[in-house]
């Protein structure tokens, strides 16, 4: 699909926070497939105000904690909060469209509105694998790793997105693993889709030359690994 196709579709996406959304909903703007974006962080993908809806009940609950708290504690902070999130959704006004599309976990209450018309396509974009597997796998590195710790998320987030997986129409997941980690857990493969992520190339840039090494060698020929986490400095988060 080119920016100028428009295929029918005026979908909202929504997440408490953003993820990666913004991007999601530049591009769907750019084809003129946009309904609105809902997050509760800054619009920094540089949408029309009148399909941007902030939740700022949130933001403002949350804001001691990302200026002040432990990186932990904006977590279990983030989560505690939740509450807001989920009266602010039920409040909106519900545009036309006929898609909604939430990351796992924030989409009950705008799936509930979608409920309310006929034709609305339901879809959660599950960044992870199936709830019930990211908990198992984490929980056990946890107990090998750091004996006693527990993990973070409420088993009432994770009972939540299994929840929406079994209510969603289509379910998009980033890779084979988390595919099938979902059709194990009982939701219909048909209902699975992979749509791997994608890189920002306005941000992310290809190297002309390759990196050298101190010992000699180009990048591209000695294995390099990256480490990719939820980790921020308070003080600059939006």
């Amino acid at each position: 699909m080119n920016e100028e196709e428009s295929p029918g579709i005026k979908a909202i996406l929504a997440c408490c926070g953003a993820w990666y959304l913004p991007h999601a909903a530049r591009a769907f703007h750019a084809r003129g497939a946009l309904a609105g974006l809902w997050i509760s962080d800054k619009n920094t993908a540089g949408i029309p105000s009148e399909k941007f809806r902030r939740c700022w009940p949130f933001r403002l609950a949350m804001q001691p904690f990302y200026q002040f708290a432990s990186e932990i504690m904006v977590e279990r902070a983030f989560y505690a909060l939740l509450p807001i999130w989920k009266r602010w959704v039920k409040a909106q006004p519900f545009p036309d469209c006929n898609v909604v599309h939430a990351i796992a976990a924030y989409g009950t209450e705008l799936f509930d509105l979608a409920e309310t018309r006929a034709g609305v396509l339901r879809v959660v974009d599950c960044p992870n694998s199936h709830p019930m597997t990211a908990y198992g796998i984490w929980q056990r590195e946890c107990d090998l790793w750091c004996p006693g710790y527990k993990v973070p998320v409420p088993q009432r987030l994770f009972a939540r997105q299994h929840r929406e997986l079994e209510r969603a129409d289509l379910i998009m997941v980033p890779s084979k693993f988390c595919l099938e980690s979902i059709v194990l857990n009982g939701i219909p493969s048909e209902r699975v889709f992979v749509n791997p992520f994608g890189v920002d190339t306005s941000i992310f840039k290809k190297k002309e030359q390759p990196c050298q090494t101190n010992h000699g060698s180009s990048a591209r020929e000695r294995s390099v690994f990256a480490r990719v986490t939820n980790t921020f400095f308070a003080p600059f988060r939006r």
